[in-house]
């Protein structure tokens, strides 16, 4: 009896005084948001932090904080990025803490010069204080500065915490942007028949944005967030960028796509449809001499906007057969569009290879070695068929 007293008294006395030898306080840490990796024209090493500003803790979410900046930007410079990161450290009152990063930026300058992006990678899988859960976006503007002079649209005031949030919220609305972390962006350089994609944003000048805090004028703002579509890589270096009509399709051929807006025009009309669950069948064949590629993609669309010119000539059944025919014939185009463009970087970031791999493994170690080379002169037969969803809506145009 009193050696199971003893042992529980142990248990109790190793609980109550467990907790982190290491820990340090809150308002003893610069905790960063985001970061921008950039280089200079003699290759020095840059990183721009932003990192959260203690004394408007209350701005950045609520509202609250009177009128002083969520965030406070620190630049280091060196010979390498660590030395960058202590040239920032250097300067700085309190601990760099890393761990709740959202954003990882990269300047053009960085994603196409040889090696540069090996050399960041090397970096982020060596440092500790790092980890590979952040977005991963390429800035398309030289002028980096403007990104931290900017103002989200949205109601976070940390532009680390924006992305985040759009990468969060918006993958269930909106197929025309993507949201890569680090260690999506690694896994696909490490994939075979396959090149990796990041994000990307670019900076459109604007009028005044109106004031996230509440009692506050409007904010004279130079600059906006446009978030979407993205950049191609291959073999690590950056080689072109889709838009956001393109990045549907790619969503769509990578099976991450949950809904997309097409437009049928007719006239000085137009149709719009909202389409949604889109699913793309690919079938990997290999003849001998071509890789050949059939591609299915079916879905539902529910219209949007209906013709209102002109309909009473035309029986409303027939009306809606065409538009589902040239719904159909309008995503076959993209899609086809989509993967010559890919084709013509040298880049399959659609991941073909890795099917061809999969279906037909005896036919990808034959052309493995010379995939860029067959990739660019595969056929690719592209098929859409989408069916419109008029559960619950009025079968006719509101004119009527």
């Amino acid at each position: 009896m009193k050696k199971m007293f003893l042992i529980f008294a142990l248990v109790v006395i190793i609980v109550s005084t467990a907790g982190c030898w290491s820990s340090t306080e809150v308002k003893n840490l610069a905790i960063v948001s985001s970061v921008i990796y950039d280089m200079d024209d003699e290759n020095n090493y840059l990183i721009k932090l932003n990192i959260v500003n203690p004394s408007a803790i209350g701005s950045a979410d609520t509202g609250g904080g009177g009128n002083k900046k969520a965030g406070i930007t620190l630049d280091g410079k060196g010979k390498s990025y660590t030395e960058a990161l202590n040239d920032v450290s250097a300067n700085v009152d309190r601990r760099l803490f890393a761990d709740h990063n959202k954003v990882r930026f990269l300047t053009e300058k960085v994603a196409t010069k040889d090696y540069a992006v090996i050399n960041f990678l090397d970096f982020i899988m060596r440092d500790a204080l790092t980890d590979e859960s952040a977005l991963f976006v390429v800035i398309r503007d030289e002028d980096k500065d403007k990104l931290y002079n900017s103002t989200a649209t949205g109601l976070s005031n940390l532009i680390g915490t924006f992305l985040d949030e759009l990468a969060t919220t918006q993958q269930k609305y909106c197929s025309s942007m993507t949201h890569i972390t680090t260690l999506d962006f690694i896994k696909a350089n490490y994939a075979d028949g396959k090149e990796a994609v990041a994000g990307t944003l670019f900076l459109e000048e604007t009028d005044n944005i109106p004031s996230q805090n509440s009692g506050l004028e409007d904010q004279e703002i130079q600059y906006k967030i446009v978030y979407e579509g993205l950049a191609l890589f291959k073999d690590y270096s950056l080689v072109g960028y889709m838009n956001g009509k393109e990045t549907e399709i790619y969503n769509i051929l990578t099976k991450q796509a949950k809904t997309g807006i097409v437009t049928i025009p007719k006239d000085e009309d137009f149709a719009a449809l909202t389409w949604n669950k889109p699913k793309a069948i690919i079938k990997a064949s290999y003849n001998g001499e071509n890789a050949i590629f059939d591609i299915k993609i079916e879905g539902e669309l529910t219209i949007d906007k209906m013709y209102i010119y002109n309909t009473s000539e035309e029986p409303f059944s027939d009306i809606m057969k065409t538009l589902k025919k040239e719904v159909s014939e309008q995503m076959k185009t993209r899609t086809s569009a989509a993967i010559t463009k890919a084709q013509d970087y040298g880049s399959d970031i659609f991941g073909f290879g890795a099917m061809l791999h999969a279906q037909n493994p005896k036919a990808w170690r034959i052309i493995a070695s010379d995939w860029e080379v067959y990739f660019k002169n595969a056929t690719f037969n592209v098929e859409c068929d989408f069916k419109i969803n008029q559960q619950g809506e009025i079968n006719k145009p509101f004119i009527k």
